[in-house]
């Protein structure tokens, strides 16, 4: 069967009607004579029934247009007649064998009558046998010649017939599909008299199969559909077609395709000529490509932005071939809209837009370059987009050009390139020191110029209320209304953002509870909507809150929200900037004060007029309204000293009974050892009995420090907000922390010269605690090295006598604490000592009354463990220790994680001096501290590092004596006019084996083997001889100075003065060519005697230089107590100036830094300068000098020669 895209194959089967007679090997006038000698014999005559030539009727009588005639013929003959049934070809063959006479070819019939119509010679033919016959010789004379002719023309037209046959079975095999004849007979039943072999290869049948095995295999959701499209055409006599599911014996499922003509017949009969084909391939590549063509759009419609296709022809005709669904949200133009009118892209687009995409594409399409346009476009509903387009031009076979691209919507980038440029704007306003008010004005007028309707405020916290910052669009009535607003959650948007710390949206603030009581004042205003967000600080402290309104009730967009969010962060840097500068000079103010009352108090015994200098100039400085000392006595107190504004209640000579103070647990405001805060008497959760005491004395916010003497608590110096609660800050506690601390000072002074008559008693005491401090540690009250020492010798001592027993068993556990340097240097050392203290009393906890444990030195401890009975206690009791540091503590408001590393030895015959065991208990425990473990059990494998250490300490003793040290020096330089200002001297070892060795790995060596002094000694002498030498060589040099460091042991030593003095009159230095570098450690060690040393060196003429400024405690103080002449700022302050976002805290603090040198006279040297970007912030921010790879890497003195030899001849200082 064939469909409409097939040309149908019609077969035109031509039937020609002969005689045959005879046999195929003779000539007709033989059969003649035979004819004749047998007239009186029997004439045998084939007959068959094969359609459509048919000889016989349904009972097998022969029958027909030729019969009838041969009867004529054989009755004028006087022959017998005989039938012989046979199928065609087996006719054929018994008249070629001689077993029948006569076979008839064609039956005649009304519709042959019809069909032979053309042929008038053979209706001729049959009109004369009928006419004339009298005999068959007659017959067979007459028509001798006719049936040779005939005999000719029969044997050619069988040879066209085959020939036929065989094309039509080539036509068959070369069909794309099966051929099938279907009927429909009369009665309505159904046949297949043909199928070709394709057929059946489609249904996997033989060729036996009935026309219901057809049926039964079409697909059950099929049939219905099928029956009726046959019976229609066949009814309709319309040309059939239908596509249709088959499922073969072998269970596989084909999708067929057929089409045919249908035909009847007289009798009612329909058949088809039918080509079939399977099309169940095709069928699953449709589907694939419908697939695949819905996976394309989905992709194309998940694309942000449009994808499309644009065709221009030869002509510049425009046809949009494909446009995804992203149109819409772009242009709000429908696809199909797009496609079917490409015009209506420009109605959204200005005329100035669309004249330069039109060049742009022309040129694009001219060139066929890639296509690249940006431009705005104007929605009907107002809104405003920036389109990004972009197109790659493809030239077609027919000459036209087809740009295959996508179209995104940029306006949000437009808009953070916008954005990008206010915050730079404001950020170069934060570097230059631009007011507060100002930035935050400019941060206002951000938001308010991106959308409509809008206006701002900044808030900034203060003592619990909200304050106005900058200049407000806001209607000058609301200001001042909610200026000063006091700050509570779940009262309005800003209050409640502030202390919860995140964004609150009152998107209509007529219904919001946030606002319910207080909603009719922003109503008043036409406020309709506030959006509130917290400005978090650093450390996640609320600093205020940005605050935008809305007249119309609604919720901020997103980039509303990311606008205010970039606000937010641009002012928290702002305020944290005017915070760090205020506390900057608040810290230096209060260090100045300190100094002074600390002068006062040593230089006076007048308790009493200390006292009130003190707490008047620290109400004025903190501005509070009451400060009072109270002395505390068994049951009561007395103040004793006041300030206090004069509108306020005075309390001197005043007792203070606090109802509270004999239970310490309902707390009581006395009763603790640490500062007592109370921001809000009204509000915070104090004990009832003393928040009454103090509403009594009309306090708002409390402030209490003790006040010790002799480690006992003697009173309470007291600051008091009587006016509004107030939020006491960190540095003010820290600062009347430290005054107390002097306080008591001044308090033992005074009663020491009022108790004269005590004072051998106190001598008495007074030795007993030093015989105390002589054998214990003097921050942990721990026994020291020198009672350990004694304890553990008295230990082994009692192990030997007692043979190793099992009783006198004992382990040695050595402690080195994790990251304590870290915590000295970023919370100071008073937070070092704090957790030193922490730890002692966590140990003292976890051990047995039996076990020793001991303070070695720095963060070094050991336990001995006696009474145990091996190894798996003392490691059980290492664990419980573990355990204790598990616990995190506080320490100056920061949450510290103490961790240790433990060295564990097990008492042992071999060993002879206790030394011995505490060196493996040391070595132990730098296993475990390596390995990152909790404990190490020593074992005999270690001591190979006791060995490295000990090869280390010998090889630096040999240096010393072969001069294996060298020094190193590097330029200290004007960063305007890069000309020296000075040499450091910096030390190298040049070992034999590992070459130059850094003093990082050879200094805590050389100070354990007391081995510094000696090479520092050493080292100022090389460094002046060479820096002499220098001067003497290169003139630019002469007023320039060496910078040399020295330890806190050599600075410390007798003769570190008489050192200095020799090296002064060796070389005849008057003025500054020589500056030592020293630490803050050498201040805090000593500071009475770092002051004499000090005053000594500069009266000698040699500049002091403060060393690695900017990291541990940092004191500014040092700076007006000490005769400092150069800071130098540590390169950990450097190193990140110009890293953007990570620079910024960096550079705010070098500044202030500067700026305060500046004040102070004091040169501010930057060390480590490693860019050129570093310096030039350097020098904006006003440092002269600076240090550092960038303009000399550290070179040997010959290398340093060569250096100074490049340099111009005058390049004077």
């Amino acid at each position: 069967m064939l469909n409409s895209r097939w040309q149908v194959a019609t077969l035109v089967m031509i039937t020609i009607l002969v005689i045959c007679v005879g046999s195929y090997k003779i000539g007709l006038e033989d059969w003649g004579n035979s004819a004749i000698a047998a007239s009186s014999e029997k004439v045998k005559v084939g007959v068959y029934n094969n359609p459509p030539k048919v000889f016989m009727d349904d009972t097998g009588e022969a029958k027909g247009f030729f019969p009838e005639l041969l009867s004529e013929i054989i009755e004028k003959g006087n022959w017998t007649l005989e039938y012989v049934s046979c199928h065609w070809r087996e006719c054929l063959k018994q008249v070629e064998a001689g077993k029948l006479d006569l076979m008839l070819d064609v039956a005649a019939s009304p519709e042959r009558e019809e069909r032979f119509a053309f042929n008038q010679e053979i209706r001729l033919l049959i009109a004369t046998v009928l006419g004339s016959a009298i005999t068959i010789i007659i017959l067979v004379r007459k028509q001798n010649k006719r049936l040779r002719k005939e005999l000719e023309k029969r044997q050619q037209i069988e040879n066209d017939l085959r020939n036929s046959e065989e094309e039509l079975k080539r036509l068959i095999q070369n069909v794309p599909g099966g051929l099938l004849r279907y009927v429909i007979e009369k009665d309505g039943s159904h046949k297949i008299p043909y199928r070709s072999p394709v057929v059946n290869d489609i249904w996997e049948f033989s060729n036996n199969e009935s026309v219901d095995a057809f049926w039964e295999c079409l697909h059950p959701d099929d049939v219905m559909e099928m029956r009726e499209s046959v019976i229609e055409s066949a009814q309709s006599l319309q040309p059939w077609s239908q596509e249709w599911r088959i499922i073969t014996p072998s269970g596989k499922m084909k999708w067929l395709q057929a089409t045919g003509n249908p035909q009847k017949e007289e009798d009612g009969t329909v058949f088809f000529y039918t080509i079939i084909i399977d099309v169940t391939e095709k069928k699953f590549l449709e589907k694939a490509l419908q697939e695949s063509q819905e996976q394309l759009q989905n992709l194309t419609n998940a694309i942000p932005g449009a994808v499309y296709q644009h065709q221009v022809n030869p002509e510049g005709e425009e046809k949009i071939l494909f446009m995804s669904e992203g149109i819409k949200n772009l242009f709000g133009i429908s696809p199909q809209e797009m496609m079917d009118n490409p015009e209506v892209r420009w109605k959204v687009m200005s005329p100035e837009a669309r004249s330069r995409i039109q060049l742009s594409a022309s040129y694009s399409l001219t060139t066929l370059s890639p296509w690249r346009d940006e431009f705005e476009i104007h929605l009907e509903n107002g809104e405003n987009k920036w389109i990004k387009g972009e197109a790659i031009p493809e030239k077609m076979d027919d000459g036209s050009v087809v740009f295959n691209g996508i179209i995104t919507d940029i306006t949000a980038q437009k808009w953070q390139e916008s954005l990008l440029i206010t915050q730079q704007e404001i950020l170069e306003d934060l570097a230059k020191g631009k007011e507060l008010p100002k930035i935050l004005t400019e941060l206002m007028r951000l938001i308010e110029q991106q959308s409509q309707g809008l206006t701002s405020s900044f808030l900034i916290v203060q003592d619990g209320y909200l304050y106005n910052e900058g200049e407000s669009n806001l209607p000058l009535g609301y200001q001042e209304q909610t200026n000063g607003f006091f700050i509570q959650e779940g009262v309005g948007s800003c209050g409640t953002a502030v202390t919860c710390g995140e964004l609150v949206i009152s998107k209509e603030i007529a219904t919001d509870p946030l606002w319910e009581g207080i909603k009719e004042i922003p109503l008043h205003y036409n406020l309709q909507a506030c959006w509130s967000m917290p400005i978090l600080s650093s450390t996640e402290e609320v600093l205020g809150t940005f605050a935008v309104y809305a007249d119309t009730p609604r919720s901020p967009s997103f980039s509303e929200l990311h606008l205010m969010e970039i606000a937010s962060k641009l002012a928290k840097l702002a305020i944290e900037q005017k915070q760090q500068e205020e506390a900057l000079q608040k810290q230096a103010e209060q260090e100045k004060l300190l100094g002074k009352v600390t002068q006062e108090i040593r230089q006076s015994l007048d308790l009493e007029a200390v006292l009130n200098t003190t707490v008047q100039e620290v109400r004025e400085f903190l501005r509070v309204d009451r400060v009072i000392v109270y002395n505390l006595t068994e049951n009561t107190g007395k103040v004793i000293a006041e300030a206090v504004e004069a509108s306020w209640q005075s309390l001197h000579r005043k007792t203070i009974n606090d109802p509270c103070l004999q239970n310490i647990e309902s707390g009581n405001i006395f009763s603790a050892n640490y500062p007592h805060v109370i921001f809000d008497v009204d509000l915070d959760s104090i004990a009832p009995c003393s928040a009454e005491m103090l509403r009594g004395y009309e306090v708002r916010a409390n402030l209490v420090l003790p006040i010790f003497q002799d480690n006992e608590k003697w009173g309470f110096l007291i600051a008091q907000q009587c006016s509004a609660p107030r939020q006491w800050q960190q540095e003010e506690v820290k600062f009347l922390e430290d005054l107390s601390k002097q306080v008591g000072i001044a308090i033992q002074q005074a009663q020491l010269y009022q108790e004269t008559q005590n004072e051998l008693l106190k001598r008495e005491e007074l030795a007993t605690q030093l015989r105390h401090k002589a054998m214990h540690d003097g921050l942990t009250q721990l026994p020291n090295r020198s009672l350990l020492m004694d304890r553990l010798q008295h230990t082994f001592q009692r192990y030997h006598r007692y043979n190793m027993a099992e009783s006198s068993q004992f382990a040695l556990l050595f402690l080195d604490l994790n990251g304590f340097k870290l915590i000295n240097d970023t919370l100071g050392h008073d937070a070092g000592d704090q957790l030193l203290i922490i730890v002692a009393d966590r140990l003292r906890d976890c051990l047995r009354a039996m076990d020793t444990v001991s303070r070695l030195g720095g963060d070094e401890f050991v336990v001995v463990l006696e009474g145990i009975t091996g190894e798996k206690d003392a490691i059980e009791i290492a664990n419980r220790i573990q355990e204790a540091f598990a616990v995190p503590t506080y320490i100056c408001g920061q949450k510290v994680h103490p961790s240790t590393s433990i060295g564990i030895v097990m008492a042992h015959p071999d060993y002879v001096y206790p030394e011995e065991m505490l060196r493996d208990a040391d070595i132990a425990m730098y296993e475990a501290k390596k390995n990152n473990l909790k404990y190490a059990v020593f074992r005999s494998s270690m001591q190979t590092i006791v060995a490295e250490q000990l090869q280390l300490e010998n090889d630096l003793r040999e240096a010393l004596e072969k001069q294996q040290l060298v020094l190193y020096y590097q330029p200290i330089v004007d960063l305007r006019s890069k000309k020296i200002k000075g040499l450091e001297a910096l030390m190298r070892w040049k070992h034999p084996d590992h070459g130059i060795i850094q003093p990082d790995d050879f200094l805590p060596i050389a100070e354990k083997a007391d081995l510094l002094e000696k090479m520092e000694s050493w080292g100022l002498k090389e460094a002046c001889s060479q820096f002499q030498a220098w001067q003497k060589e290169f003139r630019f040099l002469k007023q320039a100075a060496i910078h040399f460091n020295i330890s806190l042991n050599y600075f410390h030593q007798n003769n570190v003065v008489q050192d200095v003095k020799q090296i002064l009159e060796d070389f005849s230095w008057t003025n500054h060519s020589l500056k030592l570098e020293i630490t803050e450690m050498i201040l805090m060690d000593q500071e009475e005697m770092a002051q004499a040393i000090l005053g000594e060196l500069e009266a000698l003429g040699v500049g002091i230089c403060l060393d690695d400024f900017g990291i541990g405690y940092s004191s500014l103080s040092y700076l007006s107590q000490f005769p400092i002449h150069d800071l130098k700022i540590n390169n950990s302050l450097i190193m990140d100036l110009d890293q953007g976002e990570i620079g910024k805290k960096n550079r705010q603090i070098v500044k202030a830094i500067g700026n305060l040198c500046n004040s102070l006279k004091v040169r501010a040297i930057a060390e480590g300068v490693e860019t050129q970007d570093q310096s030039l912030i350097l020098n904006f921010y006003g440092y002269d000098t600076g240090q550092g790879n960038y303009y000399c890497h550290p070179l040997p003195a010959e290398k340093m020669t060569a250096f100074l030899k490049e340099l111009p001849a005058d390049f004077g200082c």
